[in-house]
């Protein structure tokens, strides 16, 4: 049998060691940002009752293009590497939520036929990115628009008179 998502999860689990956990309850220094602190946290006492299964090439391919953004961008930081690691891949495939905190990105929540869907507006398109593996669909462009007007209409003066 392949990849379940209950193997995943004790296998993400299992890659934290004992006094990691006890740093991350802690809030001790372990280059870990907050987002991801709450993420793992939620992951140490994680259970999933459904198993489904998964495409451990998928697994596999978010962890290589993680593994290389990461060495580029973050080279100077590379004991965080870790814990963005894990964090995606229990988001991504585990409790199928984003990647990035919602509210950071402005990723649109709603409710479609007792389903959350997830749209983010600055999600990218190819196979070669992290976006291809996370749950959140493309924001349309009505929607990101929209947002953009509303941002810069709560700008104006409504006491400065636009016309004589």
């Amino acid at each position: 049998m392949g990849l379940t998502k209950k193997g995943l999860l004790k296998r993400l689990q299992g890659s934290i060691t004992a006094n990691e956990w006890e740093a991350i309850a802690h809030d001790e220094e372990l280059s870990i940002s907050g987002f991801n602190r709450r993420v793992l946290s939620e992951l140490r006492d994680a259970d999933i009752e459904e198993d489904g299964g998964l495409q451990e090439d998928l697994v596999s391919g978010l962890y290589k293009i993680l593994e290389r953004f990461l060495k580029e961008n973050l080279s100077d930081k590379p004991q965080g590497h870790k814990w963005v690691i894990i964090s995606c891949l229990y988001l991504a495939f585990i409790v199928e939520r984003p990647m990035h905190p919602i509210e950071s990105v402005g990723i649109k929540v709603s409710e479609v036929d007792g389903q959350t869907v997830y749209e983010c507006p600055v999600k990218e398109n190819g196979e070669a990115t992290t976006c291809y593996y996370c749950v959140c669909g493309r924001m349309s462009n009505y929607e990101i628009a929209k947002r953009r007007v509303e941002k810069d209409f709560l700008k104006y003066d409504p006491k400065v008179p636009t016309r004589p």
